[in-house]
């Protein structure tokens, strides 16, 4: 019991002086393997080395599952671009974010009527967007049919990745 207060006392002490005095420590390090997540707009795409915006780790998606919202087909790191929206899961080693699985959305979304089909277009709330080079369509597009659509921009328009109609 004697020893306890003299404990309490020299801690007390210590901390009076501003000294840092750790009783007890529970520290994650590096090599944790926690569960994480990350999600946000693309910054860049180096082989599979993908940047988020405002984001101080990369994501390593060497190893990741990648698939488009509402299709089921796999793709990979290069089928993801600057202006993307993705979000990542997967967990932290060595002090970095190793992705496991990997969504895709796109920059935006847009959802309403087709009012025109073209050889390599559909026009959705009167935006022509190009459907030539989508990673994923389901369904056939066809006036007066809904569908929903990611989109990137690019120097001609809006270019869809994935076109789902009902």
């Amino acid at each position: 019991m004697k020893h306890k207060g003299i404990g309490i006392i020299i801690t007390t002490f210590l901390f009076c002086l501003g000294l840092p005095v750790v009783l007890f420590q529970n520290t994650i390090y590096g090599n944790s393997n926690a569960k994480a997540e990350m999600h946000g707009v693309v910054s860049s795409v180096l082989g599979s080395i993908i940047s988020i915006l405002n984001d101080t780790m990369d994501i390593d998606a060497s190893k990741a599952k990648i698939k488009l919202e509402d299709c089921t087909i796999s793709l990979h790191a290069s089928d993801i671009a600057a202006g993307d929206v993705i979000e990542a899961k997967g967990y932290i080693k060595n002090d970095s974010f190793i992705a496991e699985k990997i969504k895709l959305k796109g920059s935006s979304s847009l959802e309403g009527i087709i009012t025109e089909v073209g050889m390599n277009t559909i026009t959705l709330l009167g935006q022509a967007i190009d459907i030539n080079s989508a990673l994923c369509i389901k369904g056939i597009p066809a006036v007066g049919k809904k569908a929903n659509v990611y989109v990137r921009n690019s120097n001609f328009g809006l270019v869809a990745i994935m076109v789902s109609i009902e």
